[in-house]
Formats: structure tokens, C-alpha cells, sequence
């Protein structure tokens, strides 16, 4: 596998490849769309042909486009028209990879409104069982279920957010909160709530610090 992925790289000299288990990448840049559709659909054709004669095949059909730029230069033109094999491949407004939605503008909103909707979902779930829990049992099904939703790639999509949307997801949270310390649902939540979250076995600190924390992590791994 590490050989063929390695052959597969070579036949991509002038774009980027991204390639992470059984998830590839192309990514293409230019002047203007004309340029970058022909250059995608001539990659698509060497790559599918390498694909046949590898014995392998490409899922057209999970195989999609999107166009990056800004909302001006977008609404001019907001898709792709790339081919392969004589197939369409789907252009999308918002895309999935390695579990980041990822939208054309780069402004992440999709990501986070996603994020709000499932900690709002599973939290309705854990309330509706609530009676069975325990403090420490709370704490770890909120974390686990929850609270790593918030985590996943969030030096990524958290910066580049709207205030509003910062502050909807700190909502969320203090929502998280009140469930595991058993507090009213307008209750304000305070450091002192985050001190006694943190006598137990994991620490939680507010949504803003931890992005921040997380970013000076990967800027000391990466001097």
C-alpha cells in the first residue's frame, strides 16, 4: 500500500496530493476556473488510467469538487465542471474530509453549526437519562460524547469563526455544564464551576481557552 501510494503520488507533479488512509485529495490552484477545471479533469484522466492499470477503481460516485474563493469571486462563479471517465463529478458548496466540513469561504460556519446540533442532540439524550447517572458517569459520557466534538481540528475552524456563532458554541457548553453539575438551566456559569469540574479526573477549562492552548501546542511542535 505504501508503494502504490507512493506511484500515485508521482503522477501528480504539478498539484498538491493529500492522501490520509483511504481518503485522497487533489487540490489545484489558478487564475481563474476555466484553468483549474482543465487542469482537474486532465489529473482525473492519468489518475483514473493508473487506477486500471493497478487493478484498481476510482468511486465516481463519492468522488466530489469544490471550489475555494471569496464570496465575491463565488457568486459569480460558484461551481466546478470537472469530468472523468465521461462522468460529472458532483460539485459541492460544503464538503467532508477526515471529519472537518469544510465550506468554499473557508469561514468553518457549517462545521460549527454541525457541532451545535450534535452536542444539543446528545445532550437531550442524556438528560432523558439522567436519573441513572452519577456525577462521574455524567462528566464521562459528556466528555466522550460530547465535548470532543468541540476538540476535534478546532485550532482549525474556531479562529476563523463569527462572534456570534464563538458565542453559540460557549452556550452550548455552559448547556454541557449545568447537566453534569446538576444546575438550573439559567444558571450562570462561572470559573468556579470549571474549578469543580476539575476535581475530578479531566479537566475542562472554557471553549476559547482551549483553542488557544491547542494552538500554542502545535506552534511549539512545529519550531
Amino acid at each position: 500500500m505504501v508503494v502504490l501510494a507512493s506511484q500515485f503520488s508521482h503522477h501528480l507533479v504539478k498539484n498538491k496530493l493529500l492522501l490520509y488512509a483511504d481518503d485522497s485529495a487533489i487540490l489545484v490552484s489558478g487564475k481563474c476556473r476555466h484553468d483549474i477545471e482543465n487542469t482537474l479533469s486532465s489529473e482525473m484522466a492519468v489518475l483514473s488510467q493508473w487506477l486500471i492499470y493497478n487493478k484498481l477503481s476510482l468511486r465516481l460516485g463519492k468522488t466530489e469538487s469544490i471550489l475555494f474563493g471569496s464570496r465575491q469571486k463565488l457568486k459569480a462563479q460558484p461551481s466546478l465542471n470537472v469530468t472523468s471517465n465521461g462522468h460529472t463529478l458532483e460539485s459541492k458548496s460544503c464538503v467532508k474530509y477526515l471529519g472537518a466540513t469544510i465550506d468554499q469561504c473557508l469561514t468553518f460556519e457549517s462545521m460549527a453549526r454541525s457541532v451545535i446540533k450534535k452536542a444539543n442532540s446528545r445532550l437531550k439524550f442524556l438528560y432523558r437519562k439522567k436519573q441513572f447517572l452519577t456525577y462521574h458517569t455524567k462528566k464521562l459520557l459528556a466528555m466522550s460524547l460530547i465535548q470532543c466534538h468541540f476538540d476535534y481540528a478546532s485550532p482549525v475552524w474556531f479562529y476563523g469563526l463569527t462572534k456570534d456563532l464563538k458565542s453559540k458554541l460557549q452556550v452550548t457548553q455552559n448547556k454541557l455544564i449545568r447537566f453534569v453539575l446538576n444546575l438550573e438551566p439559567r444558571s450562570n456559569i462561572g470559573n468556579e464551576d470549571f474549578i469543580k469540574l476539575n476535581q475530578c479526573l479531566i479537566g475542562w477549562i472554557k471553549l476559547l481557552s482551549i483553542m488557544f492552548l491547542k494552538c500554542i501546542i502545535i506552534w511549539h511542535q512545529s519550531t
